[in-house]
């Protein structure tokens, strides 16, 4: 009697008997767990290529940046050349030897956004991360505190990138990092009382800010019982701090005249009307952050206040605008959303006068159609909801447009 033909896998020589399922074609078979590996493996090549896929030029940064964010040119600029030299010099440092004689170590440039709410500084910070295909997150900087004390460690803010990185030590360590209200943490003179939330922590973010290692506890509770730690090196990670800074600015335009008085031949103009956008650390300094804390962001981006016409743009222009994202919503349920042109400058001036920024249009535009997008799923007959101005100022119903029956 013929024995039984067995199967093994090719490439680790395993018998059937041995694995949960051999895969075979034309007298060949692969195992279950050598077809896994061999996933895993090329989706790490893949990885490794897109770490060295070309980077992408400041303009060509800038140009990406258009797409998402209205205005804010000099910001765009100082943010795409600001990010362009950070990754190339992590770029160059991985291919640099140590025989080479004349190879200068580049420092990092973290990077200040200063603003009023709602011009863009999260959007900003967030789309770079897209456009570079790298782990990003956004810290609240008012949760911090100094270790031991109640609220969020600073250790944390690498944690959450660690996690944003899906666990990987080599990603995470090339990230970006945004911390948001960062204006907060300027220092609080309070007589016989330890500021844990304000200069404390600023102390406390200098060295993760300039490069250390931090130590990430295991996800698994397994991992942590056992002590298990990731370690993260901070020394590429880029840094994005931003703020409003209530405050500041009145801050600048006293130094500038403190610094132009009893000079009549300068210009009256540049004395009276100091530009915002030449904020230096000085400024900074007399506001309430610490020196240190200062110097490790030298790159300073300032975001101006946002006008009607800017507005009116942020409406319409950018590639996830609010009206488009409304229109999608729309079109789900068969029906094309118009916001005519008086309505939309209409909700711009609205939204100016708020003073929310753009950041309050998905408000007014979710208040102004809340009810029709109740009612919508269940009226199978309408084709087109229009809003003109007095659906705006009256609060009248938008106009409905129906099939014929």
């Amino acid at each position: 009697m013929r024995g039984k033909e067995t199967h093994y896998c090719a490439f680790c020589s395993k018998e059937k008997s041995e694995t949960r399922r051999l895969i075979g074609s034309n007298g060949v078979y692969i195992c279950e767990e050598c077809v896994l590996a061999a996933y895993n493996l090329i989706k790490k090549m893949e990885e490794k290529g897109d770490d060295k896929a070309e980077l992408p030029t400041p303009q060509k940064i800038k140009e990406e940046l258009d797409n998402f964010v209205i205005s804010q040119e000099k910001a765009k600029k100082i943010l795409s050349v600001s990010v362009y030299n950070h990754y190339r010099r992590i770029k160059s440092a991985r291919n640099a030897t140590k025989t080479e004689e004349d190879f200068v170590e580049i420092q990092k440039s973290n990077i200040l956004l200063i603003g009023p709410t709602g011009v863009g500084k999260t959007l900003l910070a967030r789309t770079l991360a897209k456009i570079l295909k790298i782990p990003f997150t956004i810290f609240d900087a008012t949760t911090l505190t100094e270790s031991g004390y109640a609220g969020e460690n600073v250790e944390n803010i690498i944690a959450h990138l660690w996690e944003k990185a899906s666990g990987d030590p080599e990603k995470a360590s090339a990230g970006i990092v945004y911390i948001d209200e960062v204006d907060k943490l300027a220092r609080k003179f309070v007589s016989n009382q330890r500021d844990i939330s304000g200069e404390g922590v600023q102390q406390a973010l200098l060295k993760m800010v300039e490069g250390t290692k931090v130590k990430i506890a295991g996800k698994n509770p397994k991992s942590r019982l056992l002590g298990k730690t990731t370690e993260i090196d901070t020394s590429n990670i880029l840094f994005i701090a931003g703020g409003a800074f209530d405050g500041l600015k009145e801050i600048h335009e006293k130094r500038i005249r403190q610094r132009t008085l009893g000079f009549a031949n300068l210009d009256n103009e540049r004395k009276e009307q100091p530009r915002f956008s030449e904020i230096s650390q000085d400024d900074l300094i007399e506001y309430g952050m610490i020196p240190e804390f200062v110097g490790r962001f030298p790159v300073i981006a300032p975001l101006r206040e946002l006008t009607k016409n800017d507005m009116i743009r942020i409406i319409k222009e950018p590639r996830n605008a609010i009206l488009k994202q409304f229109q999608k919503m729309f079109e789900m349920e068969g029906v094309s959303l118009t916001v005519t042109k008086s309505a939309i400058e209409t909700i711009a001036e609205i939204s100016v006068q708020i003073g929310s920024g753009a950041r309050g249009l998905r408000t007014i535009f979710e208040n102004i159609l809340m009810e029709t997008m109740y009612n919508l799923p269940d009226d199978k007959n309408a084709r087109e909801c229009i809003i003109d101005e007095e659906t705006i100022l009256k609060g009248m119903e938008p106009i409905i447009l129906r099939r014929k029956q």
